[in-house]
């Protein structure tokens, strides 16, 4: 226990591990303190809530988003941070943890609902005054969450920084670093939000559009993700002046990031368009025979009311 407390304290002291995988952490304040801020917000809230007597959210409201924190801690401070210049693999799957698995389970623990709830009405009613009342707030509001408008800006932001320029600047600047994943997470929560529970609920998508959606994005990711496996040359050539840990040439740890890319983009997609259409077609279902039940109803009392 002592060897691994001192290895984890040098981890964090100088910010990077040649050792075993798993204990290759960092420390960035800047990562650090967006976390432990988001962590302590939604726990607030979610002890405000749960306090109040009124309706309990659902104890895995709170499961999810611990998950959404844990996973984005694990990509931002853990292995997949601390390898990501050295191993394109890793990058790649680092980015996928924070767009498709870190930002729908944040969205899914319903961290907006929550603080609404938690905070006292008169505040309430400001904050959602000042977002959606009258006022270019709620005009930006609705321009940056329209079903097209948060397609584009997910999808290319993804494109854009997979441009070779774009990609290798990331690499070099921590900066430039800091600001992909700081859109990269941003349009993954605007692209999820309007697809899980936004606020106010008019502004979720209805079932076919979101199916229609994810089945583009899935299409353009994995098209990136194929793009990037069958390449002949290397396109990122900051990969091919590093020592690779694992003893892999630059050519290959792009084809297997770009693998993980193409295959894990469909995967979670797939997952995520074949729930919703089972969904779609579940309540389809439903008011179908909710139709039948009430015309059945209607002809039965015809003959009574003659």
């Amino acid at each position: 226990m002592t060897g691994v407390s001192i290895t984890l304290l040098l981890t964090l002291l100088h910010g990077y591990y040649d050792g075993p995988f798993f204990l290759a952490w960092t420390f960035d304040p800047f990562v650090t303190t967006g976390l432990l801020a988001a962590s302590t917000v939604y726990w607030w809230a979610w002890r405000k809530v749960r306090e109040s007597g009124g309706a309990q959210p659902p104890n895995w409201w709170a499961w999810a988003y611990a998950g959404g924190i844990i996973s984005l801690t694990f990509s931002l401070l853990g292995p997949l941070e601390s390898y990501n210049e050295q191993l394109f693999s890793l990058h790649m799957t680092q980015h996928l943890v924070i767009m498709q698995i870190s930002a729908p389970l944040l969205l899914l623990g319903r961290p907006v609902q929550l603080i609404l709830r938690a905070l006292p009405r008169r505040k309430t009613k400001t904050a959602v005054g000042f977002m959606y009342g009258k006022s270019n707030v709620r005009y930006a509001i609705i321009a940056i969450t329209g079903p097209i408008a948060v397609f584009m800006l997910f999808n290319v932001n993804l494109g854009l920084w997979h441009l070779p320029n774009f990609y290798e600047a990331a690499l070099e600047n921590t900066w430039i670093h800091h600001l992909q994943h700081v859109l990269f997470a941003g349009f993954s929560v605007l692209y999820w939000w309007v697809i899980i529970d936004p606020v106010p609920r008019h502004h979720k998508l209805p079932e076919g559009w979101a199916i229609g959606s994810i089945f583009l994005s899935m299409m353009i990711g994995s098209g990136i993700g194929a793009i990037l496996t069958l390449a002949g040359t290397v396109l990122y050539p900051f990969y091919g002046e590093v020592a690779n840990p694992w003893g892999w040439s630059a050519l290959l740890d792009q084809q297997i990031g770009g693998l993980i890319m193409w295959v894990g983009s469909f995967l979670l997609y797939a997952g995520v368009g074949i729930y919703l259409a089972a969904q779609f077609l579940q309540r389809d279902e439903a008011n179908a025979d909710k139709a039948v039940a009430s015309s059945a109803s209607s002809e039965s009392q015809a003959p009574a009311s003659s």
